[in-house]
């Protein structure tokens, strides 16, 4: 009888540590922890807290745009920060006008009018997109917010920019 009561609590003991394991891996995807936050914004502080430094860097920014053209960008996220693990970061980007179209799909999603980084864009600090600039002629706000990741899977102590850039058409 005392041998079969060690194996019950033994087999407990296993069950209810499998189901801790998988309950924790399992919040930890849903809750964004994988670092796709699940809200693209470029609000990134409402999650990331105690901010280090970070810079934004954009390659073939125009500083003016000709009406109904499309521009290839490359963001990328400069910092201090580095990663303990895979992950190295994320990004949001909005614009007042034109269209946002995701030019690597692997890395990059639209989400709610946003381009952002997916689950495996998170492993990388730069990203692509494309713009297709308004018909009309009007200055543009393009906001940019870039995460370079700690790699700890907490929301403190990671690098964090956030930059406003003003359009005008040609």
């Amino acid at each position: 009888m005392f041998v079969r009561e060690i194996r019950m609590r033994r087999a407990l003991f296993c069950i209810l540590l499998i189901g801790a394991v998988v309950l924790f891996l399992g919040l930890r995807t849903e809750t964004g922890a994988h670092s796709t936050s699940g809200a693209p914004a470029t609000m990134c502080m409402d999650c990331h807290i105690l901010p280090k430094g970070a810079e934004i860097e954009v390659d073939n920014l125009p500083k003016t745009f000709r009406p109904g053209s499309t521009y290839e960008m490359t963001i990328r996220v400069e910092s201090a920060v580095k990663s303990m693990g895979d992950v190295q970061g994320g990004f949001a980007v909005s614009v007042s006008d034109g269209e946002l179209i995701v030019a690597d799909p692997q890395n990059t999603q639209k989400s709610d009018g946003y381009i952002t980084h997916t689950a495996e864009g998170v492993l990388q600090r730069s990203w692509k997109f494309k713009w297709q600039a308004p018909k009309e002629k009007k200055k543009v706000t393009l906001n940019i917010s870039v995460i370079a990741a700690n790699g700890d899977f907490a929301p403190a102590n990671d690098g964090f920019a956030r930059r406003e850039f003003v359009l005008q058409p040609q």
